[in-house]
């Protein structure tokens, strides 16, 4: 019986490994075929989104509009909707915070593509905790899509007033 067992679990690991290398094979030819992979901030626009502290809109994260960070009007459930302008393969995001308590740390984003009505859920992400970077955070969303929804679920506490920070924001 041990002998059967032990090949079972080699062969389990075998097929392991086999999944692994599929799925990177897999992205890497979703990849592939998007050969202009760049930052697309300068086309995206703004199409809704929740309240907002006035002097600290969402256009300051695409730097539209001057400012240090975008501040949401309370500190839970907050959206913005933005139009990429044209359909893309969403590489990824990159997000930038500050080093308060109030900077975002959940987040979800979905994607919409042209003729559809509904958003689908691509993922939800946790940021860096806010004393830990100030670096740019990339998180990986690898979908096509031409609206993109970022759900601001939540931010790491209090210390900085009720709201949800985001200094920048970056579609690649």
């Amino acid at each position: 019986h041990y002998d059967r067992i032990a090949c079972l679990v080699k062969t389990n690991g075998q097929f392991a490994n086999f999944l692994d290398k599929m799925g990177q094979l897999s992205e890497s030819l979703n990849c592939a075929s998007y050969t202009n992979l760049h930052v697309i901030n300068k086309e995206v626009t703004i199409l809704e989104h929740s309240k907002f502290r006035e002097g600290y809109g969402p256009e300051v994260l695409l730097d539209k509009k001057e400012g240090i960070y975008y501040l949401s009007e309370g500190n839970v459930n907050h959206y913005i909707v933005f139009d990429l302008g044209k359909e893309y393969y969403l590489k990824s995001i990159q997000m930038t915070i500050h080093n308060f308590e109030c900077s975002v740390k959940t987040f979800k984003i979905s994607l919409k593509t042209e003729g559809s009505s509904n958003f689908e859920l691509v993922g939800q992400y946790e940021c860096e905790p806010y004393w830990k970077t100030m670096k740019a955070q990339e998180f990986d969303v690898k979908a096509v899509g031409r609206i993109v929804r970022l759900d601001l679920v939540n931010n790491w506490g209090p210390g900085g007033g009720k709201f949800i920070l985001v200094k920048r924001l970056y579609f690649n």
